[in-house]
């Protein structure tokens, strides 16, 4: 616990982070800062700060994406586990997610895989070849315009649910 609080503060002050997803997962809204700078070498900048910060007063490691959108930026960072730093540009996105396995994606488990293997959709380049109506064919739902959109690198504004309000009144870490 006094690791996770440790982390937690170091994450809030130099990226003015607002919410702790889970314990050993935080994010910042760097992407308001980049449109402020208009460089992607600012925000790597201070990911590496935040990186050695961890390492040095946590002795712990661990992975960074950067990303033109929360989905890219989390694969991103699962893709050079336990000690990575990556960074896509939003023209690199569909590039950068062609080799890696469908279940890459955050969400993308045993069942919908299955789903989208009947269908033969068996890899990410097949993923990101549907148009935006092919991919809700797939997916059964609006689910899937949004992955298109989120698959290409763009953001899209967050939906609030009764849990999601909740969760963030419990998660909500301000610096």
């Amino acid at each position: 616990r006094r690791s996770e609080r440790g982390l937690v503060g170091m994450l809030c002050e130099p990226a003015h982070q607002q919410r702790v997803a889970q314990p050993d997962e935080g994010r910042g809204p760097l992407d308001g800062f980049l449109l402020a700078c208009r460089r992607v070498g600012e925000a790597e900048e201070i990911a590496r700060r935040i990186k050695a910060e961890i390492n040095n007063k946590e002795k712990l490691t661990c992975s960074v994406g950067i990303g033109p959108n929360k989905l890219i930026a989390k694969i991103a960072a699962g893709t050079q586990k336990p000690d990575g730093f990556t960074v896509v540009k939003e023209k690199d996105a569909e590039k950068f997610l062609e080799p890696l396995p469908i279940r890459s994606i955050p969400g993308i488990g045993p069942k919908m895989e299955s789903r989208l293997n009947q269908k033969h959709i068996d890899s990410m380049e097949k993923l990101c070849s549907l148009t935006p109506k092919e991919m809700s064919q797939a997916w059964g739902s609006i689910c899937g315009e949004e992955m298109w959109h989120l698959l290409r690198g763009e953001e899209l504004p967050e939906k609030l649910t009764q849990q999601k309000s909740i969760s963030e009144n419990v998660l909500d870490v301000t610096a």
